[in-house]
């Protein structure tokens, strides 16, 4: 079973004034105020590192201080992975309890694992909204075709 096919903008059948609209939308996103590279105070050391870190590579994006509070959860949830992983690292996959006599009672999963598992989903959630995935980059990126292209028919709206 196939999936839909991925349509794709080409340009070529904007009129003027479509592509001047749309060039000034795109405009329009760099007005905003770019991403602070100081983290804000209340976050934790190892969240402080991550926004330092992600925050000079989003600039790049149309993402702005209006994304603050999204860029500090993604962070926040960042340090709690790695707070976890940490975690595991220490206590290992799998955990056993004893009976007082020193025998084995149970053998269970971590449940720093699971917590783990519901922080990577919240993160990749954030990621995909920041731009932070290449999915994400991808939908940002409108495609464009040389009038010149033999290939460019192979490209057009199948209707």
């Amino acid at each position: 079973m196939s999936g839909r096919k991925r349509k794709l903008n080409v340009s070529r059948n904007e009129s003027n004034e479509e592509k001047a609209q749309r060039e000034a939308i795109k405009n329009k996103l760099n007005d905003f105020e770019k991403i602070q590279t100081t983290p804000p105070v209340y976050l934790n050391k190892t969240a402080k590192a991550e926004w330092r870190r992600i925050t000079p590579l989003l600039n790049d994006l149309p993402i702005s201080n209006l994304d603050r509070t999204s860029i500090a959860t993604y962070c926040n949830l960042y340090s709690i992975y790695r707070e976890l992983e940490e975690e595991i690292n220490e206590t290992g996959e799998m955990i056993n309890t004893y009976f007082a006599d020193g025998t084995l009672k149970e053998r269970k999963a971590n449940p720093a694992i699971h917590e783990m598992l519901k922080v990577t989903k919240e993160i990749r959630a954030i990621s995909a909204e920041l731009g932070m995935t290449i999915n994400s980059r991808m939908k940002l990126i409108e495609p464009t075709i040389n009038e010149d292209d033999p290939f460019a028919d192979l490209f057009e709206e199948d209707d």
